[in-house]
């Protein structure tokens, strides 16, 4: 399994949570990426995951 994932892909943990915003894919380690979640347009915060901790929403 690979990193399929590209920035604005709606994303959410498998194991569970709001959808979110991916928001970039770090340069250094492809498999670390940044999120941003969504609530009502804003932006709430910048979280950081590997990527076989999410899947597409």
């Amino acid at each position: 399994m690979s990193n399929t994932f590209k920035t604005g892909d709606k994303v959410r943990l498998k194991s569970g949570g709001p959808e979110m915003e991916l928001w970039k894919i770090t340069e250094k380690d492809d498999e670390l990426i940044f999120i941003c979640r969504w609530d009502d347009g804003k932006a709430l915060q910048i979280e950081r995951y590997h990527w076989s901790e999410v899947e597409h929403a």
